[in-house]
């Protein structure tokens, strides 16, 4: 190299200054690669060095060095840089466009990554020659990943090994620091993480990297205040099957995956998973308004490009009373009580041919009971049928279902929860269930039609 080269002077003042490149500490962070991602893409890391943690002792081995066949785990060795390892520094032509903090980061990678200062020079060397680290490269990017982030130790925030990196106190921090994140962004793949990326998930380009397939650019690690920075993330199906698929501002539509059929939603600008009545019934937009459609318990209405309970009104000639009525299981239930003189009767009245409006008629005990069987499971289903009053309630009613002259078939629901879990239930014993009794006594009723 020409010593009228400037280039020149600036590698030799990195070889004098290299005793500053002490390799990071043996206890460096343990950080979770490949933690859980909230489908709000806010917070993506527990957190907790117990649950899933990288070894930090792993290394590049000497053997991967010098083997083409050869690819190692990401290492996290203490190594102090020997002054008879200075002329193993990256220089030569290879080094012609790289800045001082560049080359300082590069260095500074291959001794904090090492065994020792032998297999750091010899990473120097093979960097110095091909350009690149060359098959240990994923190691090495893995390595330098799991240095830039904290662990969180009980309840104490234990920085990151880079922060300990020593270096040349000439050198522009900001600009080492962008150097040394640089070279893993760049095998991953993933680019920088700053303002513009955060919540942005990634892929790891690298197939062979053992920290993580994706990583989401945040400042949200629950337990943390770190920095903004990429943190691997186990991605979840959505985020798999909507990489890299367009959704603008104003798109509305659905993608499936040919094998497994699950369906995601584009919503103007973000991919959600569908609502469970856009499972049963697609999505509605403004070319099928007005659409109905039957779900598997309810029947739909599609409104505004969004799909709601086909509730009809039933206007009772005879008094002019009105009920909410809505198709479950089948039929067309009325959604409310039968309102006369009285709300409760015997099942002599309730059985006479005018009870129930013109068309309507009272529903058998099976037919009470498919009704139940339908919205069985969920304590909301029955919310939208009123048939649930509040806590500590119980509630009654009449069946067509004749036993004998003097009894009948009735149905009842019950709503006793002992705990949240249980207030969200409707199922079979527990909140319904069917008896005979006497005609004589009196519980509410309710009329149903098979179609409109």
């Amino acid at each position: 190299m020409n010593k009228r080269n400037p280039i020149f002077w600036i590698v030799i003042l990195h070889i004098l200054f290299c005793g500053a490149f002490l390799a990071c500490s043996s206890d460096s962070a343990s950080n979770s690669p490949d933690e859980e991602v909230s489908s709000s893409s806010e917070e993506s890391s527990s957190g907790t060095s117990s649950s899933s943690s990288v070894s930090s002792s792993s290394e590049v081995s000497s053997s991967s060095v010098s083997s083409s066949s050869e690819k190692s785990s990401p290492s996290k060795s203490v190594t102090e840089k020997s002054s008879s390892s200075a002329t193993s520094e990256i220089k030569s032509s290879e080094t012609s466009a790289k800045t001082p903090e560049e080359i300082a980061a590069i260095s500074a990678i291959a001794r904090s990554c090492s065994r020792d200062s032998l297999m750091a020079d010899s990473l120097l060397g093979v960097y110095e020659k091909e350009g690149s680290f060359g098959e240990v490269t994923t190691g090495l990017a893995d390595c330098a990943y799991i240095m830039t982030l904290e662990r969180l130790s009980g309840d104490v925030i234990v920085p990151s090994s880079f922060s300990r990196i020593q270096r040349d106190p000439g050198l522009n921090y900001q600009d080492f620091k962008t150097a040394f994140y640089k070279f893993w962004q760049d095998d991953y793949g993933v680019g920088p993480c700053n303002g513009d990326s955060l919540n942005v998930v990634s892929k790891n380009r690298d197939s062979l990297s053992s920290t993580a397939s994706y990583f989401i650019c945040t400042n949200k690690r629950t337990g943390f205040t770190s920095e903004i920075n990429w943190v691997g993330a186990r991605a979840s199906d959505l985020q798999v099957n909507t990489y890299k698929q367009d959704c603008g501002s104003s798109d509305y539509r659905e993608i499936k995956n040919s094998t497994t059929e699950k369906m995601y939603v584009c919503d103007h600008g973000n991919w959600r998973y569908p609502l469970e009545v856009e499972e049963e019934c697609g999505l509605c937009g403004a070319d099928n308004d007005g659409l109905v459609k039957a779900g598997s318990i309810f029947e739909y209405v599609c409104v505004s490009n969004q799909w709601k309970l086909n509730e009809l009104v039933l206007k009772d000639s005879s008094d002019n009373k009105e009920y909410s009525t809505t198709k479950v299981a089948g039929l067309y239930w009325m959604m409310e009580n039968m309102q006369t003189d009285t709300a409760r009767f015997s099942w002599d009245e309730v059985s006479k041919e005018d009870f129930c409006p013109s068309g309507w008629r009272l529903p058998t005990s099976d037919e009470w009971w498919n009704m139940f069987e339908a919205m069985d499971d969920m304590s909301s289903n029955a919310s939208i049928m009123k048939l649930l009053g509040g806590a500590l309630s119980y509630s009654s009613w009449w069946t067509s279902t004749e036993v004998d002259p003097d009894s009948a078939s009735m149905v009842y629901v019950r709503y006793q929860p002992l705990n949240y879990a249980d207030s969200k239930k409707f199922s079979f014993i527990t909140n319904y269930n069917r008896s005979v009794s006497l005609k004589t006594r009196q519980y509410y009723a309710r009329c149903v039609k098979d179609e409109l």
